[in-house]
């Protein structure tokens, strides 16, 4: 078996997103409330963490049998792993789980169709409801443009989660 990874949905999004200088955090802004003029590279200000009062992020999403969460709100994730190891079904579970909740997620597919990645999702029992009111699909065909601001017709409620 080859040492190289296969490509993968969530490696491949992120990948491209970050080569296409796409501000991923902006993505789940919404543009009303947004700060057009902030410099994403001005200093941060480390003195909460110096001080010892700052606090990280619990993670929420993507639960395992104990509890524990795996995955953090806000954040994007990335699955490494051979071809055919599960990759695409995790990042689905972790949708359906939280599309199960009551929560939003985004999915940018660059791998398969519409049909695949919706009829997964009925498959995990993702109620047509859920799926038609909080899931975001987009399956872009063009590279993505600096000058476009890609999301920035959805509404943020919708996208709050994942």
């Amino acid at each position: 078996m080859a040492d190289t990874f296969a490509p993968e949905a969530a490696r491949i999004v992120v990948d491209s997103l970050l080569a296409a200088g796409v501000d991923i955090p902006a993505l789940l802004t919404d543009p009303a409330t947004a700060d057009d003029d902030a410099d994403p590279w001005a200093p941060v200000d480390i003195e909460d963490v110096l001080a010892g009062t700052a606090t990280a992020p619990d993670a929420e999403f993507l639960r395992r049998n104990d509890g524990a969460a795996l995955l953090y709100p806000g954040r994007v994730h990335m699955f490494y792993g051979e071809s055919e190891s599960g990759k695409t079904w995790v990042a689905l579970h972790a949708v359906a789980a939280l599309l199960g909740d009551g929560g939003s997620a985004l999915y940018v597919d660059l791998e398969s169709d519409v049909l695949t990645v919706v009829g997964r999702l009925m498959s995990l029992c993702v109620p047509t409801e859920a799926l038609r009111e909080r899931l975001t699909y987009v399956r872009p065909d063009t590279p993505h443009r600096t000058a476009h601001r890609p999301f920035s017709g959805y509404s943020a409620r919708r996208m709050t989660s994942l």
